[in-house]
């Protein structure tokens, strides 16, 4: 049987037998096996994306990266404006930076999505811009302010024509479109919003926010409010929409999406649930 098992600085993986995987200086936010089941690959929080050596336990090759960073298929990734191959960690090029300025700066994007196709990638950035690059050139193609500053959460639908920001601190949720980034029907005035997820049907968006979390459509404005026990900070949904997992401050709740009630508390954290 294989049994992965994090905590914080170590990545225990028992295959048959214990083996000790270290290199992460924080926690471990994602895990997946290659398709050959030969490596692991890992993101922690530092940010660190690693890929493994199943068989020695020692790391093959390492990037800096976040979770969210990784295209749908999980083949590429995006740090430091450069594109790389998850399986071999070689880079692929370097996405087009039209703007000025210091090597770091406000205009850089601190968190970046992957078209459901692949072949557009978005990124959110500190000034409050949204940008998108053709994957195959690099080429950026449009840019436009999405908020005041600190645009940390976006995400494309999975029908790709459309793309949903978020910021952390006073802000909109909003929806743009993909093509020319041009904006949606409506936006919602919330704030202090910790995740998003855009459902399967590419109509709603789950947003968990510090006071509540609610199912938005832009299409119409309207709002339906989901209820939860403590404060959510992260979500989750299954890819045929039946099922939404919200992670908060004791357990992980398992929601019917038909109805939004919860189904079952799954207990075992000690702390709170951030991916």
């Amino acid at each position: 049987y294989l049994q992965a098992t994090l905590d914080a600085a170590r990545l225990k993986v028992v295959a048959g037998g214990p083996r000790v995987l270290r290199g992460h200086f924080g926690e471990v936010g994602f895990l997946e096996f290659s398709r050959d089941s030969r490596t692991l690959r890992s993101v922690g929080l530092e940010p660190l994306f690693a890929t493994w050596s199943v068989d020695s336990g020692r790391i093959a090759s390492s990037r800096r990266g976040h979770v969210e960073d990784l295209s749908q298929d999980h083949s590429l990734y995006v740090w430091n404006m450069t594109l790389y191959d998850v399986e071999t960690g070689r880079e692929i090029r370097k996405l087009e930076k039209v703007w000025g300025g210091r090597r770091e700066s406000d205009s850089d994007p601190t968190v970046f999505s992957f078209s459901p196709d692949g072949r557009t990638v978005a990124g959110g950035c500190r000034d409050g811009k949204l940008r998108l690059w053709n994957v195959a050139t690099g080429r950026h193609l449009w840019a436009i302010d999405a908020a005041k500053k600190d645009l940390w959460h976006v995400r494309f639908t999975q029908d790709g024509r459309t793309i949903v920001t978020a910021t952390p601190d006073e802000g909109p949720v909003s929806v743009w479109n993909s093509d020319n980034g041009k904006a949606g029907p409506s936006t919602y005035p919330g704030s202090h919003v910790w995740t998003i997820r855009v459902l399967p049907d590419s109509k709603r968006v789950l947003v968990a926010a510090a006071d509540s979390v609610f199912v938005w459509e832009p299409a119409t404005g309207g709002k339906t409010a989901i209820h939860v026990n403590h404060k959510t900070h992260a979500v989750a949904v299954s890819e045929d929409g039946k099922w939404w997992a919200f992670g908060n401050d004791e357990d992980v709740q398992l929601c019917d999406a038909s109805t939004g009630g919860q189904v079952r508390s799954l207990k075992g954290h000690s702390g709170y649930v951030e991916s």
